[in-house]
């Protein structure tokens, strides 16, 4: 359905004190229209009864027009010489839209399990970063996450068990990266964290791979640690990607270089990073 086929607008013909005298809707005929507002501003009466003759008017108000149930309204008021005409639209039907727009983006973008992107809201928002990174001239840190033994915590306490630890880890990298930072579940057990950054020194990538260690050991709730590959992404690489015919598949080599530190420190007995 098209947004222009959900508008409804309608009318109010108004007398010099703001009764109803005739409505599109006939039952709304002799009522006030500052009590068909819900929580109006304290001055609209006034507001309204001071404008000029042939002068117009627009406000967004809520009103409780049909079946009390209270609409948001776009509300446009002509005052003529005794009489106000209000024409109203109805935006309720919009705002549907743009709830219904989240809502299919929460669902078709964020992990739900742990309330990370996915995949795909993943990709969605990396190509964007990558931009904003170019334009300004930030390097990109690239941590690729993954949970240590978790084949051993499905054994032992179960894949609800196995679910809360994959879940606390998410709570801990949210709580320890920036808001701006991308952060989405790959993997069963796997995270990708993408930060921007403006110093051009690897080792404050380093000093947060630490901080995850640190807080994930500190996590009363987990019962194992992680491994972490990491990768510093200068400026200018972050340029020739976005030069590239296949940028998809550039970044992919990207991703086998933070892999392949990843299993470096899992190789070397695991809760550690390896950065290239």
């Amino acid at each position: 359905m098209t947004v222009s086929k959900t508008i409804q607008a309608s009318f109010l013909i108004l007398d010099s004190s703001l009764l109803v005298i005739d409505a599109k809707d006939k039952s709304l005929q002799g009522k006030s229209f500052v009590e068909l507002c819900v929580q109006p501003d304290a001055d609209l009466f006034e507001r309204l009864l001071s404008l000029p003759k042939h002068s117009y008017k627009q406000y967004h108000l809520t009103l409780s027009l049909e079946k009390n149930t209270p609409q948001r309204f776009l509300v446009m008021v002509r005052k003529g010489k005794e009489k106000f005409t209000v024409s109203l639209i109805n935006l309720e039907p919009i705002y549907q839209l743009h709830e219904d727009i989240a809502l299919f983006r929460e669902v078709a973008y964020v992990d739900n399990l742990t309330g990370a992107l996915n995949r795909h809201g993943y990709y969605a928002s990396l190509f964007d970063l990558f931009k904003s990174s170019e334009q300004f001239g930030y390097n990109i840190g690239i941590i690729f996450v993954d949970v240590d033994n978790m084949k051993e915590m499905n054994t032992r306490y179960g894949y609800l068990g196995g679910d809360e630890q994959i879940v606390e880890v998410a709570s801990v990298l949210k709580k320890t990266l920036r808001k701006n930072d991308v952060l989405a579940r790959v993997g069963g057990d796997e995270y990708l964290a993408i930060l921007p950054m403006r110093s051009t020194d690897k080792h404050l990538l380093e000093q947060i791979a630490k901080r995850i260690l640190k807080n994930i050991k500190e996590n009363k709730v987990m019962k194992t640690t992680v491994s972490l590959g990491l990768y510093f992404m200068k400026a200018e690489e972050i340029t020739t990607l976005l030069r590239k015919r296949d940028t998809k598949k550039a970044w992919e080599l990207y991703l086998q270089r933070v892999d392949s530190q990843l299993q470096k420190a899992k190789n070397s007995g695991k809760n550690t990073y390896k950065i290239l």
